[in-house]
């Protein structure tokens, strides 16, 4: 089982979700304070946010700080209190862990975006009005549906399709079956392997 191929037909299908690194998660409240709803393109860039327990357990009603592609002249002029909100809860953070690894080096660099901006994932959403999730780690495997302006976190894996078919194929026994035995473990829960 462990000797099964990818799928070329599966290629760019399935994506782990961003990265963040830093405080990029606020509540309603702290991105109305910040202008959500009263600065215009702001809601372009505070967007709905999901993580692995919010699919798993409890959904928290919370949104993402998402600068992706913006350059910081542009944030301090358009959105001057998401740049001090930023600056103040993300940078410390990043630079606190300069030089430990590259990877590192370029998060202090580019701090504020996420780690890891998923940039074909970001493209590969662009097209769909929702897509499937699952818990990259779970006691149960299980999907379900996100609409397309909401940002999987890394605990997430995320397949770009938004058709029910792929969803029931995805949650069919069959699939789950598969999935256990062909996926990893952490600890004593079942790694999902796209």
């Amino acid at each position: 089982m462990t000797q099964v191929a990818p799928q070329e037909a599966n290629r760019g299908l399935s994506f782990m979700g961003v990265k963040l690194v830093g405080d990029f998660v606020v509540t309603r409240e702290e991105a109305a304070a910040l202008g959500l709803g009263r600065v215009s393109g702001l809601e372009r860039h505070i967007r709905r946010f999901r993580n692995g327990r919010d699919i798993t357990q409890s959904l928290r009603d919370v949104l993402v700080i998402d600068l992706f592609g913006l350059e910081e002249a542009d944030v301090r002029a358009r959105f001057p209190a998401v740049y001090q909100h930023v600056l103040t809860r993300v940078k410390p953070v990043r630079e606190a862990k300069r030089g430990r690894t590259n990877d590192a080096t370029e998060y202090a660099d580019r701090w504020m975006e996420f780690a890891n901006p998923r940039q074909q994932l970001r493209a590969a959403l662009e097209r769909l009005p929702r897509y499937i999730v699952t818990s990259e780690v779970s006691k149960h495997r299980f999907f379900v549906f996100l609409d397309a302006d909401v940002l999987p976190d890394g605990a997430l894996i995320a397949i770009t399709t938004g058709d029910a078919y792929h969803l029931g194929v995805l949650s069919s026994g069959v699939h789950v079956t598969w999935a256990l035995a062909a996926g990893g473990r952490l600890e004593d829960r079942p790694r999902y392997n796209p």
